[in-house]
């Protein structure tokens, strides 16, 4: 699921990206190295978080990998990139989208912060479970909500 999750995010990282290639909408002037670095960010975790959520070949060559196991070995890796990953696209949605700091998508980022902040402690399966199930339902919620019926920038 995280894997499915983290592949469409940078999908939808892109998508939402497309409005800042009108200067109109995001002029020139506006740009300076803490917008780059900020918006170069995003991708950079997005390599990071998908660099660490799948073993590499190289060191399971020789036997089977349990990948319940891998996570809960490498689950504070894993959502401590993610948890940084959210900071980040909500400083982008403040700078390079004019977000409202009590419109439903910063305060759903928020939240996320607020879930996954345990779950970067704790190895307590049930923590990962429900949380886990939260982040999914919420993507699919975001997706239909931001990306299927609105289409008009």
């Amino acid at each position: 699921a995280f894997c499915f999750i983290t592949f469409f995010t940078i999908i939808l990282f892109w998508w939402t990206s497309y409005p800042l290639r009108d200067l109109t909408y995001f002029p020139n002037e506006n740009w300076n190295l803490f917008t780059f670095l900020l918006y170069l960010s995003v991708p950079f975790l997005f390599f990071m978080v998908s660099e660490v959520v799948v073993p590499q070949s190289e060191a399971h060559k020789e036997k089977e990998v349990n990948l319940k196991e891998y996570y809960y070995h490498n689950h504070r890796v894993i959502l401590g990139l993610a948890w940084m990953l959210q900071v980040c696209l909500i400083g982008n949605l403040f700078v390079f989208f004019h977000g409202e700091l009590y419109s439903l998508k910063v305060v759903g980022r928020f939240l996320m912060l607020a879930i996954m902040a345990p779950m970067v402690i704790s190895k307590n399966k049930k923590i990962h479970e429900i949380g886990m199930g939260i982040f999914f339902a919420g993507f699919i919620y975001t997706i239909i909500k931001y990306h299927i019926f609105v289409a008009e920038y």
